[in-house]
């Protein structure tokens, strides 16, 4: 029986906390987080970023920084790669938004719409991002089995304000969220082969394969009693199997000995017209041997 090898991808997604002081001309966007389609370090995946926007207004640059602290200098995770990201389809914004990576080397991914789009306070935003390669397992707190980095994220009024790069002035909400990545958990399992077989009997009246049993068995024996010339009698086992083996099974029937009558010298053969076999079946013919006793 074959090992089966399963790889377990363990789903993660963190809810971000409200890690630094809002700055003065900006609120917190709530609920934020950030999940991942795929947390495995190195995978290209999805990252999903959602909140509830904190102040009402217009709302043209989204700004994310990855890095691997919450706060301070910022230092991009290692094996982050940014350059492939797209957008995905939005929810809460209805304009045309589109992705700028020319600033990846310095953790930042920033999109935005050339109209300015207004949103209430509250209003609830998810923006997929996808074809994120994931970080390394070491790239931010050094864990054995997982990592987890932080995403900085602004919003501003301004649409590509100082050629891509918006001013403090046009900050509208602020949050910062933290995504994990794991390692691969390698699931390993060996099932140990089943198989049942078991003879039933069959009662007599029993249409089986076609023919109408006129002989009762028992589970060990085919009793069919005293036979008449030209008086043919029908006997049957059912035969059930269980298995979980891949390449199935084969039933094989033997006789142990030969059939005989009253004297043991008067062999009763078997059935053995024109080279007949069990996966060839023909009808039962009269018997063609001209000597006694065989045939």
């Amino acid at each position: 029986m074959k090992s089966a090898r399963i790889l377990l991808t363990v789903a993660v997604m963190v809810m971000s906390m409200v890690l630094a002081a809002s700055s003065a001309s900006a609120e917190q966007l709530e609920n934020a987080k950030d999940s991942l389609a795929d947390p495995r370090a190195g995978q290209s995946t999805t990252h999903t970023f959602s909140w509830e926007t904190a102040t009402g207004g217009n709302v043209g640059t989204i700004e994310f920084r990855f890095c691997t602290t919450p706060s301070g200098d910022c230092s991009v995770p290692g094996s982050l790669i940014l350059t492939s990201a797209t957008l995905g389809s939005l929810t809460g914004f209805a304009g045309t938004w589109t992705t700028d990576t020319a600033r990846t080397a310095t953790g930042y991914l920033i999109m935005s719409t050339d109209t300015p789009e207004n949103s209430n306070s509250g209003t609830a935003i998810s923006i997929p991002v996808q074809s994120i390669t994931n970080s390394a397992i070491d790239a931010c707190d050094a864990q054995a089995s997982s990592d987890t980095c932080y995403v900085r994220i602004n919003t501003y009024s301004s649409s590509t304000a100082d050629n891509g790069t918006p001013t403090a002035n046009d900050l509208v909400d602020e949050t910062i969220v933290s995504y994990t990545v794991v390692a691969p958990i390698e699931v390993t399992a060996r099932v140990d082969p089943t198989f049942t077989f078991v003879v039933q009997a069959v009662d007599s009246g029993i249409v089986t394969n076609g023919i109408t049993t006129s002989v009762s068995t028992a589970y060990n024996t085919l009793p069919f009693g005293n036979l008449t010339a030209n008086e043919p009698e029908y006997a049957a086992h059912r035969l059930f199997v269980t298995t979980n083996t891949q390449s199935g099974y084969t039933v094989q029937m033997q006789m142990q000995q030969q059939m005989t009558g009253v004297y043991s010298g008067n062999n009763i053969d078997p059935f053995n017209y024109n080279g007949v076999t069990w996966n060839a079946p023909v009808a039962w013919t009269r018997p063609s041997g001209s000597t006694p006793s065989s045939d």
